[in-house]
């Protein structure tokens, strides 16, 4: 583990002059170094187009901490969510090509596609899918915690719970951008991967952008390692493999490419990969966000939009399009302003909220907005966050009965536990305790009180992990009318209600 806290200060700004280009930007440069301090970021890369005109594309701090290699404009970094713009356009690419259209309903592509609401299934449409408006809550945690393929998760949406009616309102859906994906595969006859390439990357000039794991972070040798702050310490951290879903997140690209991809999405180049009549359509509002991802917002979080594949706003009276992404040790923003030809791109190479302020603070400064200090917001935005979690763990603790013991020997819990759409969860017993295994994942359980566990600590992950899934969350063992083990329910903020694994009958 490296203390960053020092190094930060000053690494930030002193090696940068030596490779920035085509500019420096002392303003920039002095932003870049306090929002990197605040968060202890290793590294980050930005560009920006003004006027229509690149006049930044560098890098701040390391790609690699150990090896001192500093980060720039062609360190490969994944980009997350913000695949999700890219898959947007190719949905309009194959409108184009007459081999989609926007109202058509996804079954008429995907026979195999089905939702827990019968009729949001039948009915919903190759534009709904890129507006999350599905009723589906954002739950991640299937993909995120197993290695299922785009299929697998697609033969898994039955069983997913909806949170609310169909076409009714915005929720954040990683999974309806993944079916967007096998669909364009299905009409295409190509990989999502090779769709991308083929259409984008490839006449874009983006040499250096991929959507695969093996090729654009393992093999290439200019991908930033990636890394996680605990306790004041950063470490280096694996990658997380997210190809299975496809254009909700695969893409890993840097900052010279994405600017290749601004550019077209500002009408400056490759102006002949898109009909005038997509390319506008791309951009136009298609639903109010009244969620709490609002809250990001640049100016008025309650006319906060959403396009296809970017939030929309009007900021001091310009069109705002922007969109932020989040992996394990990535962190991604990227805007465009269509009226003043400017963009903007932010690619880190670990989980906090600099992407953000970065971007909220040069749009600011796009529009001439005298706002808040958008870094000081969201460590006040941390801070709240943090004393909610605390109270939240100071609640969990005083529902506890004491001395109300287990039913029976902690041996007797251990099994497999599965459910339909989540998959299976193992708990094993070893030593004195139980434990939590799901997929690559694991957590120490505490006992709380009877047949109730919790997990106290371990795993994390940047889509939460612990915190998110398990942290101080009832896992409550359930009998049967034999009195056996018979189920697991687990509660957690993520979902609406408690969700049970049914345990499996032991191999003989």
């Amino acid at each position: 583990m490296v203390n960053l806290k020092k190094w930060c200060a000053c690494a930030c700004l002193l090696p940068m002059a030596s490779f920035a280009a085509p500019d420096t930007r002392p303003d920039i440069d002095e932003l870049g170094a306090r929002v990197m301090q605040a968060w202890q970021v290793p590294g980050v890369a930005l560009g920006l187009i003004e006027d229509g005109r690149v006049t930044l594309a560098k890098g701040y701090g390391w790609r690699d901490i150990d090896g001192q290699e500093p980060m720039t404009a062609q360190t490969v970094l994944g980009i997350a969510s913000n695949s999700e713009s890219f898959n947007a356009v190719l949905s309009a690419m194959l409108v184009d090509d007459q081999k989609l259209a926007w109202d058509q309903p996804v079954q008429a592509v995907l026979p195999e596609f089905r939702l827990k609401d019968a009729y949001a299934g039948r009915h919903i449409t190759l534009r709904d899918l890129h507006i999350h408006n599905s009723g589906l809550p954002q739950d991640d945690v299937a993909w995120y915690m197993q290695a299922l393929t785009g299929a697998q998760l697609l033969d898994r949406l039955p069983h997913l719970e909806p949170t609310a009616s169909f076409r009714r309102r915005f929720q954040y859906q990683n999974l309806m951008y993944t079916t967007a994906s096998l669909a364009q595969e299905r009409v295409s006859r190509q990989s999502w991967a090779q769709l991308v390439h083929q259409r984008l990357f490839v006449p874009l000039g983006m040499h250096s952008s991929s959507a695969s794991l093996e090729s654009g972070l393992i093999r290439h040798p200019q991908a930033a390692k990636i890394y996680e702050v605990q306790g004041g310490q950063t470490r280096a951290i694996a990658y997380k493999n997210i190809d299975a879903i496809k254009g909700a997140g695969a893409i890993n690209s840097t900052v010279d490419d994405v600017l290749k991809y601004l550019r077209f999405r500002l009408g400056l180049s490759g102006k002949d990969l898109l009909s005038p009549g997509q390319a506008a359509y791309l951009d136009q509002p298609q639903i109010l966000v009244d969620s709490p991802i609002n809250q990001a917002a640049l100016s008025r979080p309650e006319s906060l939009t959403y396009a296809l594949g970017a939030m929309r706003e009007n900021h001091r009276g310009y069109t705002v399009l922007w969109h932020t992404g989040g992996i394990d040790g990535f962190t991604s923003a990227i805007a465009w302003i269509p009226e003043k030809k400017w963009a903007l791109v932010v690619l880190t190479n670990s989980m906090s909220s600099a992407a953000l302020v970065l971007f909220q603070t040069l749009a600011d400064r796009a529009v001439g907005a005298q706002g808040p200090d958008r870094l000081q917001q969201a460590l006040v935005e941390q801070a709240k966050t943090q004393e909610a979690e605390q109270a939240q763990q100071q609640a969990f603790f005083k529902g506890q009965i004491e001395g109300a013991r287990p039913s029976r020997d902690l041996a007797e819990f251990a099994g497999c536990y599965v459910h339909p759409f989540y998959g299976e969860v193992h708990i094993q017993f070893a030593g004195q305790g139980l434990a939590l295994q799901w997929g690559d994942h694991a957590w120490p359980l505490t006992h709380r009180h009877r047949d109730v566990f919790y997990a106290a600590d371990g795993d994390r992950g940047a889509m939460g992990g612990a915190k998110a899934f398990w942290l101080h969350q009832p896992l409550g063992f359930v009998t049967d009318a034999d009195g056996k083990v018979a189920a697991l329910e687990v509660s957690s903020e993520v979902w609406a209600k408690p969700q049970r694994f049914v345990r499996q009958a032991a191999s003989k």
